[in-house]
């Protein structure tokens, strides 16, 4: 701890402070330019500069990049809930039907606290012609976002292990093939180079043809299983990948409709095995087998003997054979493709790193703040790649020259560049050499050291070996006779006890904290070394801080439009008690289990009830219980027997399943219908529309801060449920039409709405809550502002803040007195429901403080004891009233103006009125909402006020 005190505590150099201000005032004047002139600040595609363009041109480019594809169609409302439901829904009836396993379906469930919509956000491309926009959408919180990552993984490796032959990797292994193509003699000075790209690639995939040969590359290699998976349910999976990718972009939403999105792993896979299927129909049938012929996703490179014409009829037909995919090419003796330049010099190849014509100078600043390790490794890696892609020892010398030039202009000192060079050279000559100039002073030492890199695999190739052998196959051991004797069962087993014995610790880098890494290893083996812990690993790694792009670049819309905003967010006040005494009445109870329900003391009209959470979801049960639930509603009048037998059949019950989540949404969105109608001619008729005070003024007044909505707000949700209805009813009709002719449709309707309306009863009440709260909250404030209206004096204000707050208490009280009284009796008849799951803060205080007081008390003295504690403190309150309003009618004999004395405490007790009709109507909620009841009455509540009330 003192080690990491004395770190983190030391204080900044000076320097170091004048710099950081500096910066941000840098940073800050940027932003307010960038917001001023409304610019867009973005890294470029592939070569990573920053790239300013105004904002007009992007939403211009955009707006054409969405009519040029077609690939997206525009929501009328936020498609958070169907895709959640969507997804939840596949993965419960494939593990319902044991397509897939328990663990996995735990995998891919999206989480809907952490699930967002993705979002999408463009960059340029300057080393194309009118800087074009590559579309990327951010998923990393999407819903599908788990199935895609867990499908990529199963289906990767399977890719890279059988379609090696025509894959580049990168740069370095396209030169390795080309050699191999030399020695194999069909190199000669004819040979073209041919090089093509296909446009948006990712956007124009087809999405059900794409998933049709998604299952014929797994035929085709006889893996009919992977990991226990069956093909269908594979590819079940991935067409939820594609289809439901909803998106925001510029505050709205987007469905994409063709191709799948570009920031998912699983398109990447999915665009990869599509071109497998398109290569082997177009391009490799035409080519001679000897021919080079390898892919880099969307970009191709082959070779070709014939002439130009010959390569050009081949592209055209190329071109045209799908809709979808449109081709850029380009044939001659001298194409760049990658990183890589290749040039056909009469017969010898020529190569040489490429550099894109809008490339910039521009590496890791050495000013920047990252670790010291990786200044070296970007030095390190220009020069293996200089020397890798260099065919001549004069092509290398340039490009050293371009390097070193490149680090000086990032404020690399020329110091530690001709280390870094020296120590770079020194790994892999064993000669002396100048430490001034540590270079290569010959032709046969550079293609030595070029041999010796070209040898050894690069990190990109090695990774994919590692992928391509994880992929374990094994055959299905059948009789001769039988069929299929030659599938495959795929296994993609990775190595998960590498990291076993490891702890990592990551620490965001400052240069401030040089050695902080060394002293954390040390503290470890000082505690752990001769342990039994001695054998574990730790690792210390660095996080950066972010950087200009990240701090320049806003691309995230705000949560508002990514978030489920409907979900219930829990309030401070609600966090539940640690200590519970609820155990001490164990005792009590006897069989049978009450439903834990957790109740609040909301005082805004939006309350912590969201209707959604009312709602019930049917595509989260099993078949099992649907059947059950369903079979509940039925009437007398239909056959039991009849309905059994239909349900019993897999694609009849699906049927009636889809129809019933459809018919339930068409409710809901009615009743939303019917409810913001109802704001509305509230509004119109009565001017309620919506208030709102400060959160300070309404803590002091003991009331709501706000209330209602604004009148343009429920237009909006009235239009939105209007058109959401109409899209329901749409869907039910549609759904209907394919109604198998041995079903009664009327029966099964008949059942549906029975089931459906007796599911959204709480809904209802709530909405019904609502109403009346909004109608009661509006009063309040109308008061309140009528007292303030009044200008009664500070000693008159402050008596009624007193009053209202002592009242709001001594009312909260009493509802949890009510409430913790109705527990005592049912619990006597019910079994082990612990208190903790009901939030009564001042029971809870008193029964814990009882608790410890006298511990040998039994739990029914204890309930008394609290009963007439509370009791004493709604005195307490009432005490407080009394003594406030006597204090008011006190200064009538001297006041100036005894009228308005008599306006404010009228208006005192009109609201003091109105907090009691609030306080007894949410009672009655609280009450049914735990203990499901609806019985509770006046009587009841005033048999809990007796000799408590105020006069």
């Amino acid at each position: 701890q003192s080690c990491l005190n004395q770190a983190y505590m030391t204080p900044i150099p000076l320097i170091d402070q004048i710099r950081a201000l500096r910066e941000l005032k840098m940073i800050q004047s940027i932003r307010k330019k960038l917001k001023k002139l409304k610019l867009i600040l973005r890294e470029t595609d592939k070569s990573g500069v920053l790239h300013i363009g105004s904002a007009a041109d992007y939403e211009r480019k955009a707006i054409e990049y969405r009519r040029t594809t077609g690939a997206y169609e525009e929501l009328t409302s936020n498609p958070y809930n169907d895709i959640i439901c969507q997804v939840t829904r596949l993965l419960n009836q494939l593990k319902s039907s044991n397509r897939i396993r328990e663990w996995q379906r735990i995998k891919m469930m999206p989480i809907r606290e952490k699930t967002e919509l993705a979002y999408m956000y463009f960059i340029p491309k300057p080393h194309k012609k009118d800087t074009p926009l590559r579309p990327i959408l951010n998923t990393i919180h999407a819903a599908t976002k788990q199935i895609s990552q867990f499908l990529d993984k199963l289906i990767r490796p399977l890719f890279d292990r059988f379609v090696r032959q025509t894959t580049f990797v990168d740069g370095a292994d396209l030169l390795d093939q080309l050699q191999k193509y030399i020695q194999k003699g069909y190199f000669n000075s004819s040979t073209l180079f041919i090089t093509f790209d296909i446009t948006n690639l990712y956007t124009m995939l087809p999405q059900e043809e794409s998933l049709v040969i998604l299952a014929e590359f797994l035929r085709t290699h006889n893996c009919e299983r992977i990991n226990g998976l069956a093909i269908d349910t594979i590819v079940e999976l991935a067409r939820v990948v594609l289809q439901a990718n909803a998106f925001v972009y510029n505050k709205k939403f987007y469905r994409q409709i063709i191709g799948g999105a570009m920031g998912s792993a699983f398109t990447l896979t999915l665009a990869n095995i599509f071109m497998w299927k398109w290569e082997r129909q177009t391009i490799l049938p035409k080519l001679l087998s000897h021919e080079l012929y390898g892919r880099y996703i969307d970009d191709v490179f082959f070779t070709c003997n014939q002439s130009e014409d010959k390569v050009k009829e081949l592209l055209e037909a190329a071109n045209k054979f799908h809709p979808n995919i449109k081709l850029e090419y380009k044939i001659s003796k001298s194409v760049p493709f990658l990183d890589v330049y290749v040039e056909n010099k009469n017969g010898i190849l020529a190569s040489s790193l490429y550099h894109k014509p809008s490339a910039e100078p521009t590496v890791v600043s050495f000013l920047s703040d990252h670790p010291r390790h990786v200044f070296r490794n970007v030095i390190q890696t220009a020069l293996t790649r200089a020397i890798r892609y260099s065919s001549t020892f004069e092509i290398f010398n340039n490009e050293r020259r371009a390097i070193r030039l490149m680090f000086l202009y990032n404020g690399y000192p020329s110091n530690y560049i001709n280390q870094q060079f020296e120590k770079f050279f020194a790994d892999y000559k064993t000669s002396t050499s100048s430490s001034i100039l540590p270079m290569i002073t010959d032709e046969s030492q550079f293609l030595a050291l070029r041999q010796k890199l070209l040898n050894q695999p690069t990190a990109k190739q090695t990774q994919l070996a590692i992928s391509a052998a994880t992929v374990q196959l094994t055959q299905h051991t059948q009789n001769v006779t039988q069929q299929n004797t030659n599938k495959i069962e795929a296994t993609i087993q990775r190595n998960n006890e590498k990291f076993k014995n490891n702890i990592f610790l990551h620490v965001t880098h400052e240069g401030r904290l040089k050695g902080l890494a060394r002293e954390i290893h040390m503290i470890h083996d000082s505690h752990f070394k001769n342990t039994v812990y001695g054998e574990i690993r730790l690792v210390v790694g660095f996080r950066n801080t972010p950087n200009t792009e990240f701090e320049l670049s806003r691309k995230r819309p705000s949560s508002s439009v990514l978030k489920d905003l409907l979900r219930k967010k829990r309030k401070p006040n609600e966090v539940n008690v640690t200590i519970d005494p609820s155990v001490h009445f164990q005792n009590l109870s006897t069989s049978q289990e009450l439903p834990k329900k957790t109740i609040s003391n909301p005082m805004d009209m939006a309350t912590s009830s969201d209707p959604t959470l009312l709602l019930p979801d049917y595509s989260k049960l099993s078949d099992s219980k649907f059947t059950q639930m369903l079979l509940t509603s039925m009437s007398n009048t239909i056959n039991q027997d009849a309905i059994i037998e239909l349900l019993n059949q897999k694609e009849i019950l699906l049927f009636i399943r889809e129809l019933t989540q459809l018919v339930n949404k068409f409710n809901y969105s009615q009743l939303q219908h019917e409810q913001w109608s109802y704001y509305y001619n509230l509004g119109m008729t009565e001017g309620i529309w919506n208030g709102r005070i400060s959160k300070k003024m309404a803590e002091a007044n003991s009331m709501c801060y706000t209330y209602g909505r604004s009148k343009n707000l429920i237009k909006q949700r009235l239009e939105k449920y209007r058109v959401q209805c109409d899209k329901n009813q749409g869907a039910i009709n549609e759904h209907i039409k394919q109604t198998p002719a041995i079903i009664d449709i009327q029966n099964i309707t008949t059942m549906i709405n029975n089931l459906i309306n007796k599911d959204q009863y709480e809904l209802q009440l709530e909405l019904d809550r609502r109403k009346t709260m909004l109608r009661l909250d509006a009063e309040e404030h109308k008061i309140v502002e009528e007292f303030y209206q009044l200008k009664p004096r500070q000693t008159e204000i402050n008596s009624a803040k007193m009053i209202w707050n002592a009242i709001n208490e001594q009312h909260n009280i009493i509802d949890e007195m009510v409430i913790f009284k109705k527990w005592l009796e049912v619990h006597t008849q019910a079994s082990s429901f612990s208190l903790q799951h009901i939030q009564l803060p001042n029971i809870y205080h008193i029964v814990t403080s009882l608790f410890f007081q006298s511990q040998t008390s039994s739990p029914e003295h204890i309930a008394e004891q609290t009963i007439a504690k509370a009791e004493q403190m709604v005195q307490y309150y009432n005490k407080i009233i009394n003594n406030e309003k006597n204090k008011l009618q006190s200064t009538r004999s001297h006041h100036k103006n005894v009228q308005l004395l008599d306006q404010t405490i009228n208006v005192i007790r009109q609201r003091e009125h109105n907090m009691k009709q609030r306080h007894d109507y949410e009672l009655r909620g609280k009450v049914a909402n735990i203990f499901n009841q609806t019985t509770l009455t006046q009587m009841d509540i005033q048999l809990n006020m007796q000799n408590n009330s105020t006069p």
